[in-house]
């Protein structure tokens, strides 16, 4: 038990490795009694989490590039913010071949995530071109003007 708080401690909390590793063991003897059934249940619920975050924060980089290409006016960074564009394409679609189920969310996605990608590239307009915030501010669109295709083209434009 828990001293704290009267609950009885499973070997899920005490090492999750070695509770995964005979969980696996008892799902491939077929042994019911064996498996931790609602802990296990909540690992398949969690499954695909790291990767989910992971796209998210690819499609918030990708954006953010894309309108810091589209809207700087200092052009000096402009191959590094390539870069990252090309990058980041790549690791989206690696990442979509893991889970295909996922690229028809991206617009939904999208949506969602552009005010973040937004602000990102107000951030660093800010930190390199503070006397024009307010430009950017007025310049950059509101709402997501990329489409997903556009997006993850192999050219640097949408």
């Amino acid at each position: 038990m828990d001293g704290n708080t009267g609950i009885a401690r499973t070997r899920y909390d005490e090492d999750f490795i070695a509770w995964a590793r005979e969980q696996a063991a008892a799902l491939r003897a077929r042994d019911a009694d064996a498996i931790d059934w609602d802990f296990l249940a909540e690992e398949m619920d969690g499954l695909g989490a790291s990767d989910l975050a992971q796209l998210e924060n690819r499609l918030i980089r990708l954006m953010a590039h894309l309108l810091k290409l589209d809207h700087g006016k200092n052009r000096d960074p402009a191959r590094q913010w390539e870069l990252t564009v090309r990058e980041q394409r790549r690791a989206i679609k690696r990442l979509l071949k893991r889970m295909p189920s996922l690229e028809a969310k991206l617009p939904e996605m999208i949506v969602e995530l552009y005010p973040d990608a937004r602000a990102e590239a107000l951030d660093s307009f800010e930190l390199y071109e503070p006397e024009r915030l307010g430009e950017y501010e007025r310049e950059v669109p509101l709402e997501c003007l990329y489409r997903v295709d556009a997006m993850l083209e192999s050219k640097l434009r949408p």
